[in-house]
């Protein structure tokens, strides 16, 4: 609801967004079905699906699980007129993830759209739940910097401390707002808005 009301309800054309970390895919579904063109990205990691079961047939990747996410929509997001859905891989802080996902828009690839640099690729960055590892919060920030976009990070608050510190490693390159006041209906969530000063 709030990045509906703030940003899709006030766009003119589809908005581009990036989701981080999108494990199963529900925002990024939900953001497609709500007319924006979304690339969901996960790190692509490995995922056994039966802890007792030493078949390789039993072992996938988040990526794979995904994209099965996608295809299990098909036929709802097709029924969109407007709104796309496409996975891709991307680790945080990974040059190479973020060259590949940056190329892949420049020449009209899953996210449409040609010419765009790092800054202009997205017009909105999203992630839920995002924030629950703290050895994970360089390599985040790293990437919300390059790619220079607005962002909107939704999370249930654990480490306050940390958390914090997050925002901080952020303040140089985005103005962060940040605490209860922005989901007031919803007491027990937390969102950051990030805007970048350039």
């Amino acid at each position: 609801d709030f990045v509906r009301a703030r940003y899709l309800d006030h766009s003119e054309s589809p908005l581009r967004i990036l989701e981080l970390g999108s494990g199963t895919g529900g925002l990024g579904v939900a953001l497609a079905l709500c007319g924006a063109a979304v690339v969901l990205t996960d790190p692509d990691l490995p995922v056994r699906l039966e802890e007792d079961d030493d078949d390789d047939a039993s072992v996938t990747s988040t990526l794979a699980l995904l994209r099965a996410t996608l295809d299990r929509n098909r036929d709802l997001l097709a029924a969109t007129t407007i709104g796309t859905a496409v996975a891709m891989p991307l680790r945080w802080g990974d040059a190479d993830h973020l060259d590949a996902l940056l190329l892949g828009r420049r020449q009209g690839g899953p996210a449409g759209g040609g010419g765009v640099t790092a800054s202009s690729a997205f017009d909105l960055v999203v992630g839920s739940d995002v924030l629950y590892d703290p050895d994970a919060y360089a390599p985040l920030a790293a990437t919300l910097r390059a790619l220079g976009a607005p962002a909107v990070l939704g999370y249930p608050s654990r480490l306050k401390k940390a958390e914090r510190a997050f925002f901080d490693l952020l303040a140089d390159d985005f103005r962060v707002e940040y605490g209860p006041a922005l989901l007031p209906d919803y007491p027990a969530s937390l969102v950051c808005v990030l805007d970048p000063l350039r």
